[in-house]
């Protein structure tokens, strides 16, 4: 994260990597829809002006989704849940917002290639730095690359890490 960057803290959770880049990057919206965490993202960063905290989950569709409540583990699902969010794209939020994402941060649960779907635009056009996580589905490191790949040839990719339980590679870096 360079000084420049608006970086998009996908899935930011207790917000760790907010937390070590806001003071690097010029501004960072942290997206996360469970109102565990987000009560306590409004009192950690309530004076720190270079951070917008955005109640919502990230994905392909905009609308609503449930939420299958797990801490740190909770993820969106199909199946009906005492717990629904508000869902938004990266492109829609980026032309609501006016704003560019330069690094796309992102952690959620196995959701992550619904979140690039709703990144292509962004993606094609401005090739923001992706940082992705790849564990949660084993399939996931190739599926994200491909299509990383088709959204915006230009990027250089890299994969790393192993995963414990099945072998998959952990994080694709994107640049």
């Amino acid at each position: 994260v360079d000084a420049e960057d608006i970086v998009f803290d996908c899935g930011c959770a207790e917000g760790l990597f907010t937390f070590l880049t806001y003071k690097q990057a010029q501004h960072v919206y942290a997206f996360e829809p469970l109102s565990d965490y987000f009560d306590g993202l409004l009192k950690t960063f309530e004076h720190v002006p270079n951070v917008s905290l955005i109640n919502h989950a990230l994905g392909d569709t905009c609308g609503t989704a449930y939420l299958n409540r797990a801490g740190i583990a909770s993820s969106i699902t199909s199946v009906p849940t005492d717990t629904t969010v508000t869902i938004n794209t990266i492109d829609a939020f980026c032309e609501e917002n006016g704003v560019i994402p330069t690094y796309i941060k992102a952690d959620l649960e196995g959701f992550e290639l619904h979140l690039l779907h709703g990144a292509k635009k962004t993606i094609q056009k401005h090739k923001p730095k992706i940082a992705i996580t790849t564990y949660h589905v084993k399939t996931h490191a190739q599926e994200i690359k491909a299509l990383s790949l088709d959204f915006n040839p230009s990027y250089t990719i890299l994969v790393k890490g192993v995963e414990c339980n099945y072998g998959a590679p952990v994080m694709l870096h994107a640049w």
